[in-house]
């Protein structure tokens, strides 16, 4: 149960900071 939570929230904010990467390409320097 709390295992598939994180794994839902982990995929939300990995789409997050990917949104943010494409929007501001300085902020993603690695």
């Amino acid at each position: 149960m709390g295992g598939s939570f994180f794994a839902n929230k982990g995929k939300m904010i990995f789409t997050y900071l990917q949104d943010i990467g494409k929007s501001a390409p300085k902020i993603s320097t690695s």
